[in-house]
C-alpha cells in the first residue's frame, strides 16, 4: 500500500512540474531534476520518460535547443525500456515539434509520422491523434506546403469537433485560417480565424487570442485594410506580452512596423522595428537578427534616412556572411581534424611496418607467403559470402515478386468487393425508393380508375335523358315525351347527377395532377449531371426526394420543411439527392413508427447549410463517433451494408463540403450539411 501511495505522489509531482513549464521554466527544471533522481532509485522507466519529456519542453521554452533535444532522446529511450508504445509516441511527437521549431522539417515530418503510426496502432485516444494531425500540419505549413497542411489541420479540427473538444477545435481553426492567409484566400481565412477568436475571447485565453489576431492582421494587411490590421496587431501584442512569449512579441512588433511603414508613419515604424531587433538579439537567434536588420534598413530607406539604412543593410550583409562563414569554418575544421587523424594513423602504421621489417628481415619471405595465403583465403571466403548473399537475394526477390502478385490479386478482389458493396447499398436505396414511388403513385391512379368507372355509369344515365330530348326534338309524341322526360329526370335525380359528374371530373384532374407531380419529382431527383458540376436548386432537390419517399412513410411519421431563399449551388445534384435520401431514410428508420423530421436550408456566408433533424431515440457517443466508418451499422443483419453514410460523407467531401452530426440519447439526431456555393473542384472544371 505504501509503494502505491509513493507512486501516486511521484506522478502528482510530475504533473505539477508540467504545469509550471510555461510561466516558470526554471522552477519546473529544478523540480524535474529531483524527480529524475526519484525515478532512477525506483527504476520507474515510465516516470523517467515523462520527466525527461517535460525537461525537453522546459529547455525548448528557454531556447536551449541542444539540451532540449538530448532530453527528448532520453525520454524515447526510457519509454522503450518501459515497453510503453504510447509513451514512445508522445516523446517522438515532442522531438518532432522541436525539429520543426529549429527548421529541420524533413526530420520533424519523419518523427511525427512515426508518432502517428504508433498512436493509430495502439488505439490512442482521439485527442492525441488530433494533436498529431495538427503537428504534421504545422510542419507542412513551415515547409511551404500549405495545401497539404490544410488537409491535416482539417482532420485535427474535425476530430476535435467530434469529441467535443472546443479548445483544440479552435486552435486547429486558427491554423486552417493561417493557411488560407498564405494561400491568398481572405474570405476563408477570416471565417476560420474569427471562429477560433470567438472561442479564445470567450474563455479569456491570451495566447490563442493573440495567435488568431496576428493572423487576422496579416489578412487585412494583404487586402489593404491597414487600420484594421493595425488594430488587430496592437491587440495581439498586448496578449503576447500577457503570456510573456518573447519570440511572438517580436513577431507582433515586426508586423506593426510593416503596417506603420505602409501608413507612412516612419518614426513609429522605426521604433517598432528597433524593439523587434532588440528582442531577436535577446532570444539569440542569428537568422532572426539578420532578418530584422534587413527590415530596419527598409524602413530607414522609406524614411529617407540613408545613412542609417546603409548601416543596417551593411550589418545585415555582415551577419549573413558571418553565418555562412561559421558554417564553412565548422565544415573546414571538421575536414581538417579528419585529415590530421588519418595522417597520424598513417604515420603510426608506417613506423610499425618499418620496425617489423627490421626485426624480421630474415623471415620476410615467410611473412609474404603467409600474407598471400591469408589474402587468398579472405578472397575465397569473400567469394563464398558473396555467392551466398546473391543466392539469398534471388530467393528473397522471388518471394517478394510472389507477395506483390498476391497483393495485387488481393487489391483487385477488395476493389471488386467494394464496388459490389457500394452497388448493394445503391440497390437498397433504390428498392426503398421504388416501393415509396409505387405506393405514392398507386393512390392517384386508383382514384382516377374508380372515378372513371363512376363517370361511365353517370354517362349512361345522361344518355337516357339525351335520347328523350332527341325524341322531343323530332316531334314524336311531344306531350308524352315531355312528361316522360320530366319523369326520367326525377328518377335519375338530374341535379345530383350533374353535381356528382362535376366532382368526378375534378377528382380525375386532381389525380392526374398528383401523378404528374410525382413524375416531375422523380425527374428532378434522378437528373443526370454526369461528372460535371452545374448550378442547381437544393430546395427543389430536397422536395423531390421527400415527394418520392412520402408514400413509404409510416402513418405516424411527418416531414416538415423550412426553406430559405438560397442561391443555386454548383454541384452534381443527383449525387447530393442520394445524400439527402440516405440521411432521411436513416431518420425514418430511427423513428420506427412515429415522430417528426425537420428539414431546413439557409445561406451562411459563401456556404449553404442544410439541417435534417429528427426527434428519435438519438445515439450514444461511441456510435456517433463511428457512423461515417465504412461497413459500420446498427441495423440487424440483412437490413443494411453500413455504407450509406460513408458514401454520403465522400460525396459531400467531393463537393468541398462537410457533414457535422449532433446527437444525444433520447434527444434526437441532427445532421448539418455545409456546401460551398461554388466548390474549388467546380471552379477548376469551369476554368478548363
Amino acid at each position: 500500500m505504501s509503494a502505491q501511495v509513493d507512486s501516486l505522489e511521484r506522478w502528482e509531482r510530475v504533473e505539477y512540474a508540467g504545469s509550471l513549464i510555461n510561466k516558470q521554466p526554471d522552477s519546473a527544471l529544478m523540480l524535474l531534476a529531483e524527480l529524475v533522481a526519484v525515478g532512477e532509485r525506483a527504476e520507474d522507466h515510465a516516470l523517467l520518460s515523462k520527466v525527461t519529456n517535460y525537461e525537453g519542453v522546459s529547455y525548448k521554452r528557454k531556447s536551449n535547443f541542444d539540451r532540449s533535444e538530448a532530453a527528448f532522446l532520453k525520454s524515447i529511450d526510457f519509454a522503450r525500456l518501459a515497453g510503453d508504445s504510447l509513451l514512445v509516441a508522445e516523446s517522438l511527437y515532442s522531438l518532432g515539434t522541436l525539429f520543426r521549431h529549429v527548421g529541420n522539417y524533413s526530420e520533424a515530418l519523419v518523427l511525427l509520422n512515426q508518432s502517428l503510426e504508433l498512436r493509430i496502432e495502439n488505439e490512442a485516444a482521439p485527442l492525441f491523434l488530433a494533436r498529431t494531425y495538427n503537428g504534421i500540419g504545422s510542419v507542412l505549413h513551415a515547409a511551404g506546403k500549405g495545401e497539404e497542411a490544410i488537409g491535416y489541420f482539417r482532420k485535427s479540427h474535425f476530430t476535435h469537433q467530434q469529441i467535443g473538444n472546443a479548445r483544440y477545435a479552435a486552435s486547429s481553426a486558427v491554423n486552417i485560417g493561417a493557411m488560407f492567409v498564405e494561400l491568398g484566400e481572405p474570405d476563408s481565412a477570416i471565417y476560420y480565424l474569427e471562429k477560433g477568436l470567438a472561442y479564445y475571447r470567450e474563455k479569456n485565453k491570451a495566447f490563442g487570442t493573440a495567435a488568431a489576431l496576428i493572423n487576422l492582421a496579416e489578412v487585412y494587411m494583404k487586402t489593404g485594410n491597414l487600420e484594421q490590421a493595425k488594430k488587430y496587431s496592437t491587440e495581439a501584442l498586448a496578449n503576447f506580452k500577457t503570456v510573456g512569449d518573447e519570440a511572438r512579441i517580436g513577431m507582433s512588433l515586426s508586423s506593426l512596423a510593416k503596417i506603420e511603414q505602409r501608413l507612412g508613419n516612419y518614426d513609429k515604424a522605426i521604433d517598432y522595428a528597433s524593439q523587434s531587433l532588440e528582442i531577436a538579439q535577446k532570444v539569440g537567434r542569428p537568422d532572426n537578427i539578420r532578418d530584422q536588420y534587413l527590415e530596419l534598413s527598409d524602413v530607414y530607406a522609406d524614411a529617407q534616412q540613408w545613412q542609417a539604412a546603409y548601416q543596417a543593410q551593411r550589418t545585415h550583409h555582415h551577419l549573413k556572411d558571418s553565418l555562412f562563414n561559421l558554417t564553412i569554418d565548422a565544415q573546414m575544421q571538421e575536414q581538417q581534424a579528419k585529415f590530421e587523424a588519418a595522417e597520424k594513423d598513417r604515420e603510426i602504421a608506417q613506423l610499425k611496418i618499418e620496425q617489423e621489417l627490421e626485426a624480421r628481415q630474415s623471415k620476410r619471405l615467410l611473412v609474404g607467403l603467409l600474407i598471400f595465403a591469408g589474402l587468398a583465403l579472405l578472397a575465397f571466403l569473400f567469394y563464398l559470402g558473396r555467392r551466398r548473399a546473391i543466392d539469398k537475394l534471388q530467393k528473397e526477390q522471388t518471394v517478394t515478386h510472389q507477395l506483390l502478385k498476391e497483393k495485387e490479386e488481393l487489391l483487385t478482389n477488395l476493389n471488386q468487393a467494394q464496388v459490389s458493396l457500394v452497388q448493394s447499398e445503391k440497390m437498397v436505396s433504390l428498392g426503398q425508393l421504388t416501393a415509396g414511388i409505387a405506393h405514392e403513385i398507386n393512390n392517384p391512379i386508383n382514384f382516377i380508375t374508380s372515378s372513371a368507372t363512376a363517370l361511365q355509369y353517370n354517362f349512361e344515365d345522361i344518355q337516357k335523358i339525351l335520347e328523350k330530348i332527341e325524341q322531343l326534338k323530332n316531334g314524336n309524341g311531344q306531350k308524352n315525351s315531355i312528361g316522360s322526360l320530366i319523369k326520367l329526370s326525377d328518377e335519375l335525380a338530374s341535379q345530383e347527377l350533374s353535381d356528382e359528374t362535376a366532382q368526378l371530373i375534378n377528382g380525375i384532374n386532381a389525380g392526374a395532377e398528383r401523378t404528374l407531380k410525382i413524375v416531375n419529382s422523380l425527374r428532378i431527383f434522378s437528373r443526370n449531371t454526369t461528372e460535371n458540376f452545374h448550378p442547381a436548386n437544393l430546395n427543389e432537390g430536397i422536395e423531390s426526394t421527400i415527394a418520392l419517399i412520402k408514400g413509404s412513410l409510416p402513418p405516424g411519421i411527418s416531414i416538415h420543411t423550412e426553406f430559405s431563399t438560397i442561391p443555386p449551388v454548383v454541384c452534381q445534384i443527383s449525387r447530393l439527392n442520394q445524400v439527402f435520401l440516405n440521411i432521411i431514410n436513416n431518420a425514418v428508420q430511427a423513428l420506427a413508427e412515429s415522430g417528426s423530421i425537420q428539414i431546413a436550408t439557409e445561406e451562411v456566408g459563401s456556404e449553404i447549410k442544410v439541417t435534417i433533424h429528427d426527434n428519435g431515440p438519438g445515439m450514444d457517443a461511441e456510435t456517433r463517433q463511428r457512423i461515417f466508418e465504412p461497413f459500420f451499422t446498427t441495423k440487424s443483419v440483412g437490413k443494411g451494408t453500413g455504407l450509406g453514410l460513408s458514401i454520403s460523407y465522400g460525396i459531400v467531401e467531393q463537393h468541398n463540403g462537410r457533414i457535422e452530426v449532433k446527437s444525444e440519447v433520447a434527444k434526437g439526431t441532427a445532421f448539418y450539411i455545409w456546401l460551398p456555393v461554388v466548390p474549388e473542384n467546380a471552379r477548376e472544371d469551369n476554368a478548363s
